[in-house]
């Protein structure tokens, strides 16, 4: 069970912190449920009985968010010349992916935007918007793990590109 100030992250993908844990006013059954405030947006809001706590999950450690960063150079991009597939995949890894299969995610949107900006094109939209959702989720729980500023996180991610 969570505690009350922890924070988590919710089956979407988001970061949120564990305001309450009981039965909200405007409820009438007994049931106990988790009050989430959103990171991004303190007036989002998300009650989750303790039933469904399968849904939450902690945030990566310090250790793993540092050793995802170390392999980032390493990693091969993940990016499927196939729309329909790579939609799947994206889809997938944004709500089951742990943080080096996102980090692929990420670097193989960035490696197909650097390619078609080379050519003079532009990303499709998409991806574009993959790439704006898993950098973000990247960001926060990156962030919050190693206790960092988004900018200082920005920076060690474009060093290790």
């Amino acid at each position: 069970m969570y505690q009350i100030n922890e924070i988590v992250v919710y089956e979407n993908g988001d970061l949120y912190q564990i305001k309450d844990i009981g039965t909200p006013d405007f409820i009438t059954s007994d049931r106990k449920y988790y009050t989430l405030e959103s990171l991004e947006n303190s007036k989002n809001v998300v009650y989750v009985t303790l039933a469904q706590e399968a849904k939450l999950r902690p945030v990566i450690s310090r250790e793993t968010a540092k050793s995802c960063l170390a392999k980032l150079p390493d990693l091969e991009g993940q990016y499927n010349p196939n729309a329909k597939l790579r939609d799947k995949e994206y889809l997938d890894v944004l709500k089951n992916g742990c943080c080096l299969t996102r980090l692929k995610m990420f670097k193989g949107i960035l490696q197909e935007k650097d390619r078609r900006v080379k050519n003079g094109k532009h990303l499709c939209v998409s991806d574009d918007r993959y790439l704006q959702k898993v950098g973000k989720l990247i960001d926060y729980e990156f962030s919050v793990a190693l206790d960092m500023p988004i900018t200082e996180l920005h920076e060690k991610i474009t060093d290790a590109l």
